[in-house]
């Protein structure tokens, strides 16, 4: 059974995320602007932290494998918070039930564990609860459609980020701040590249993306890390699941959408999925060196 406290920090992950298209949807500046400075912010939050705290430099294996995840991250936030400004924020968000998809496919190739009955039955009933929690379209055409595939390839990126993050062998914090810093800074080139100013649009902005960078990105991608030393990385990518619904919850209290019957349905169906798999056996790290050190 997962322990009390690595649960918790779960829960406290996944909440964190969730606020992340409330703000996104808050802001009127280009996509590429808003995950520039969400990644650049909370990079330069840990860069600094990491020279404050005297820890230890990225080994040239993590720093390597920090860039390559800086590729997906980037990746993810372009095409994922782009994908909000073509389709609803419902439909974006509950697209990232597919993750879990993903991450099995990944689990399998990489860590040769094959899905087990448990795998695949929490699989389906988390995934049939996130489909009835749609309110939109998926079958749009126009620019909610390719709104619709950008989300999906942006939830191919995460699972392969949150995965690389698993084989690195140092410390988190220093290790996050690279990732942060150059996923920022390859944003900076797709921007240059594509004519986008890396302003905000308008002063309120700001606040919005500076929490952008706090809760979901220092607080709730952080906390996603770490469980990954705790859980397999399939029960991870599949806690996101429970996106969507408390997405929807706030949005009700942001933007006044009251939540629906189908929200209610996709509610139990997603949680109870959640609890079967999360609940289950954790992941045993390999080797000392491959356990969390977030104080170091």
């Amino acid at each position: 059974m997962a322990h009390p406290s690595h649960v918790a920090s779960l829960t406290i992950a996944l909440l964190a995320v969730s606020v992340s298209a409330i703000l996104i949807k808050l802001c009127v500046s280009p996509p590429t602007t808003i995950a520039f400075w969400r990644l650049l912010m909370a990079g330069l939050v840990f860069v600094a932290w990491s020279a404050f705290t005297g820890a230890p430099r990225l080994s040239r294996r993590d720093f390597g494998i920090a860039f390559v995840a800086a590729l997906f991250l980037a990746a993810h936030f372009y095409l994922w918070i782009a994908s909000l400004f073509m389709t609803s924020i419902n439909s974006s968000v509950v697209l990232l039930a597919t993750q879990p998809l993903f991450a099995l496919v990944l689990q399998a190739v990489f860590e040769k564990l094959p899905p087990t009955r448990r795998n695949i039955l929490s699989l389906v009933g988390g995934l049939a609860g996130a489909a009835i929690l749609a309110h939109g379209d998926f079958l749009k055409g126009g620019l909610a459609g390719k709104g619709d595939l950008y989300s999906i390839a942006g939830t191919a990126m995460v699972a392969v980020y949150l995965l690389l993050g698993t084989r690195r062998r140092g410390p988190l914090v220093p290790y996050l701040g690279a990732v942060y810093t150059m996923s920022g800074l390859m944003l900076a080139a797709v921007a240059a590249l594509s004519g986008d100013l890396l302003l905000a649009a308008r002063p309120i902005d700001w606040l919005w993306l500076a929490l952008l960078a706090a809760v979901p990105t220092l607080l709730g991608h952080t906390l996603l890390n770490r469980a990954m030393q705790h859980f397999p990385s399939y029960a991870v990518n599949f806690s996101i699941l429970v996106e969507p619904l408390l997405t929807s919850v706030l949005a009700f209290f942001v933007f006044a959408e009251i939540p629906t019957g189908n929200v209610v349905l996709g509610a139990i169906l997603i949680i109870g999925a959640v609890v079967v798999e999360v609940m289950g056996e954790r992941r045993t790290p390999k080797t000392a060196n491959e356990e969390l050190r977030i104080g170091d």
